[in-house]
């Protein structure tokens, strides 16, 4: 097995092979021999630090130097000690593969649960991917059951990149295996030596059910996605001869399996990673959360920082609201007679929903009206009446096309007036479930950022507006279903709001014309 440490003369006793295998068993010895990589060097002084420091205590500190920008705040800019990319292993990967060495190397004395959650660019499934390849070459019979929440992420992604590790191994050994797209398997032992890829999903949780072999490593990409039932038919492979547990993940959910594997009590070995210590990430993606989400947010403290969702008010289904009260009192401002750029349109029929209707500039939103009972007829006139009188062009009005508001924007149309469609169904940017998560995700940057609103009690219906991230890792709104299930009334305002943010606020933008220049005041003075 493999915690036995051979004698000098056990190991002499060995053929060449049964020496190079046995070699193996060091991770970083056999990513050195398939892709000549090694691992990220720290700084003279702290080498003695490193080799005693359990590797979930390593600090960036010891392999660069930090240098805070000045022109946007929470931007690090690392110098490193020495780093080459395409020769050196990040830091935070070797931090990774030296833990599964420990668990390999001593397997009794060392946990051999792994969990690891990090912001976006680090490589995790690169290295989850170096891994996997150095299990299924080392121990002979291995079996390997890999999952993740979505097609996508399991064999476009981690699939992937193990096909193109594999691609890069000396022939000699990569020509061992053969991958197709949900196994990777040894040509010696096909049916009993493998790797599985299976998604996670609580209709089919057997992703991890079934495994019996002397060796076993899972490994869950994407972990805080997967679901619990799912992680329950894993506990089986506690019952092989050997055995090591793999999660990695962005922790987009501040409850269930992963988020417990990070407790106090866990038994579990924990990594966290922030993308900003990262030698490989993209910088242009830590600007672009810096600048579009801010250092505070929740988007920046999963996705750069690799910590979990603040659990300020959240409900049972780990949803928190999209803004606090201070946050949109503070945002109110006494009435003010200027022109709008974008109009929202979220019509409504006969029921208990009222048609609503707001203007806004990049600065300034009001609500200019509504209607209790409508038409699409009635609604097409309220709108085009509104934003010929506040300024607006055809192309700065939004109008929801659900229900009657698609033979709103016809009626519309007819008047010559030919307004936006929005459909919030929508598919969106990959960060967001939909156009509706997306469009109340930058209403909300546009009011933390500054934006105010005309105070009026309308605006309260914000507050009920709640979001979350779901197991793919995607920013969703609570639905108008759920909603109406606790009790709480269709926010036809705050939908309105939203879709002021599907058009563009900046053509012809009152407030920034060579008159308000002259002024030299500030109008909100």
């Amino acid at each position: 097995m493999s915690d036995v440490n051979l004698t000098k003369k056990q190991y002499e006793s060995l053929s060449k092979n049964g020496r190079f295998l046995y070699d193996c068993r060091d991770p970083f010895f056999f990513i050195e021999k398939m892709w000549g990589l090694v691992r990220q060097p720290c700084y003279p002084q702290y080498e003695k630090l490193v080799e005693v420091t359990d590797p979930t205590q390593w600090k960036a500190e010891w392999f660069g130097t930090c240098h805070k920008s000045t022109e946007i705040e929470g931007m690090e800019e690392w110098e490193w000690y020495d780093f080459r990319k395409g020769k050196h292993i990040t830091w935070q990967q070797s931090a990774i593969v030296e833990g599964c060495r420990l668990s390999v190397m001593d397997y009794k004395n060392n946990p051999n649960k792994i969990t690891v959650k990090t912001g976006n660019g680090i490589g995790k499934s690169c290295v989850a991917s170096l891994l996997i390849l150095w299990y299924i070459f080392t121990f002979k019979d291995a079996v390997i059951p890999c999952t993740a929440p979505s097609s996508a992420q399991m064999k476009d992604v981690l699939w992937g990149s193990i096909a193109d590790w594999l691609g890069k191994m000396p022939k000699v050994y990569g020509g061992l295996f053969e991958i197709t797209g949900e196994y990777l398997r040894t040509k010696a032992a096909p049916m009993s030596w493998f790797a599985r890829a299976r998604t996670a999903r609580d209709e089919k949780p057997e992703a991890f059910s079934g495994v019996h072999a002397p060796a076993v490593l899972v490994v869950a990409d994407e972990s805080s996605g997967v679901s619990d039932v799912i992680f329950e038919y894993g506990q089986g492979i506690m019952t092989s001869d050997f055995w090591l547990f793999l999660m990695f993940s962005n922790p987009t959910r501040p409850v269930g399996y992963f988020c417990d594997s990070f407790s106090e009590t866990s038994t579990w070995k924990q990594y966290t990673f922030d993308s900003r210590q990262s030698p490989v990430v993209n910088k242009g993606f830590l600007e672009e959360k810096l600048t579009r989400s801010g250092l505070d947010s929740d988007d920046f403290r999963v996705f750069v920082k690799g910590e979990f969702p603040k659990v300020d008010g959240m409900d049972k289904s780990g949803y928190v609201p999209l803004l606090t009260e201070e946050q949109l009192t503070n945002a109110f401002v006494q009435d003010l007679p200027v022109p709008f750029t974008t109009l929202g349109v979220d019509p409504a029929g006969e029921g208990n929903d009222k048609s609503a209707f707001v203007g806004r500039n990049r600065h300034v939103a009001k609500i200019l009206g509504e209607e209790s009972v409508s038409t699409p007829l009635s609604v097409a006139s309220k709108g085009v009446t509104l934003a010929v009188n506040s300024g607006v062009k055809a192309e700065g009005v939004a109008v929801d096309i659900f229900g009657i508001g698609a033979k709103t924007a016809i009626e519309m149309g007819k008047m010559g007036f030919h307004a936006s469609a929005i459909n919030v169904g929508d598919k969106a940017e990959s960060d967001f479930l939909n156009m509706r998560a997306q469009l109340f995700w930058y209403a909300r940057q546009w009011i933390t950022s500054g934006g105010q609103l005309v105070k009026d009690e309308r605006w309260l219906e914000l507050l009920k507006i709640k979001y979350r991230y779901n197991m793919m890792g995607k920013l969703q709104i609570l639905g108008k279903t759920e909603m109406r299930k606790q009790g709480v009334k269709s926010p036809d305002f705050a939908d309105a709001f939203a879709l002021t943010f599907a058009v563009s606020d900046e053509a012809s933008d009152p407030l920034e014309d060579d008159e308000a220049e002259e002024d030299g005041g500030d109008i909100y003075d």
